[in-house]
C-alpha cells in the first residue's frame, strides 16, 4: 500500500531477500506484479558499515550483557554440567538482562569438532568448553566466542589455545583504517601455519552491526579496505579430532590509527575451578 500510495508499482524495487522469509517475498511480489524485485542486500550492507555513534553505543550495551551471559555461565559448571544446562545458563541471563539472543553454539570436548548443537554432553576436566553466542541489544549484534575449561587443560588443548590466541592477536593487531582485508587473512593463515594449524574457516573476520555478518568480509582474495568507523568481527576459530573446538572471536571498532575493543572480556582461557 506504501509503494501504491507513492506510484511506485511499477518501479525497481530493492530488498535484503537474504533477510525475508520466502512466502512474504511470494506475497508482495504478487501484490505489485509489475514492480521488479532486486537484491540489495549487498548494497544496503555496505551503506550500513561505518557506524554512527549511537549504533556503536548500542554495540557496547549489546557487548556487555553478552559477556556477563558468558562469565555467569562458565562460573555455573560444576561436575557433570551439561552442553543444555550452559545454554541454559546463557539464554536466561541474557532475558534477566532484557536482551535478545539469536543463537547459542556450544560444544564441549571432542564432540566439538564436527558438532556445535548443544546436547547433554557433559563437561570433562580438561577438555573444551566452547561457546558462540549472539546477544542482542535495540537490534544491534554482539558476536563472541570464548573456550573455559574445567581444571587444567589437556596439553593438546593448551597447545591449540596458544596458536589461536597468537593468530587472534596478531590480525586484532593489524586491524585500523587503510589495511587491506586480504592481507588481514594472509597475516592469519601464516601465523596459524606457523603454530603448526590451518584455519578452519575460510575469513578471519567480518563486519557486524544490525547483522551478525555485514560487509567487509576478511577472506583472502579480498581487496576490501577497511575505513574508520567500521565495526569488524575478529574470529579465529581451529578444530580438531579428538580434541574439539576452540574459538575467540571478538568486535572491534576500526580507527585511523588501530582499533577500538567493543567486546572487553580477556581472550584467554577461561579457567573453572576444579
Amino acid at each position: 500500500m506504501a509503494i501504491k500510495d507513492r506510484k511506485l508499482e511499477s518501479s525497481h524495487i530493492g530488498m535484503e531477500l537474504q533477510l525475508l522469509p520466502t512466502d512474504t517475498c511470494r506475497r508482495l511480489c504478487a501484490a505489485l506484479p509489475h514492480a521488479t524485485i532486486i537484491d540489495a542486500g549487498p548494497t544496503l550492507s555496505r551503506l550500513r558499515a561505518i557506524k554512527s555513534p549511537e549504533e556503536v553505543a548500542r554495540m557496547h550495551l549489546a557487548s556487555r550483557v553478552t559477556e556477563k551471559a558468558l562469565q555467569t555461565a562458565y562460573d555455573s559448571v560444576r561436575a557433570g554440567s551439561t552442553e543444555l544446562e550452559f545454554e541454559h545458563m546463557l539464554q536466561v541471563t541474557l532475558a534477566e538482562e532484557s536482551a535478545g539472543c539469536l543463537w547459542t553454539h556450544v560444544a564441549f570436548g571432542p564432540k566439538g569438532a564436527a558438532d556445535i548443537v548443544p546436547r547433554e554432553t557433559p563437561v570433562r576436566p580438561g577438555e573444551p568448553l566452547r561457546a558462540d553466542i549472539g546477544g542482542t541489544h535495540r537490534g544491534y549484534v554482539c558476536d563472541m566466542s570464548r573456550v573455559g575449561v574445567l581444571g587444567q587443560p589437556k596439553k593438546n588443548l593448551s597447545k591449540a589455545v596458544d596458536a589461536v590466541l597468537v593468530t587472534y592477536h596478531a590480525v586484532r593487531e593489524a586491524v585500523r583504517a587503510g589495511v587491506r582485508a586480504g592481507d588481514l587473512h594472509r597475516l592469519g593463515s601464516q601465523t596459524m601455519q606457523r603454530n603448526g594449524y590451518e584455519l578452519f574457516l575460510p575469513a578471519v573476520g567480518h563486519g557486524i552491526g544490525r547483522d551478525v555478518h555485514e560487509w567487509p568480509y576478511l577472506l583472502s582474495d579480498s581487496n576490501d579496505t577497511l575505513e574508520a568507523g567500521m565495526t569488524i568481527d575478529v574470529e579465529i576459530e581451529l578444530r580438531i579430532e579428538g580434541v574439539g573446538c576452540i574459538d575467540i572471536e571478538d568486535i572491534v571498532l576500526v580507527s585511523e590509527d588501530g582499533s577500538e575493543p567493543i567486546t572487553t572480556l580477556a581472550p584467554e582461557l577461561y579457567i573453572i575451578g576444579d
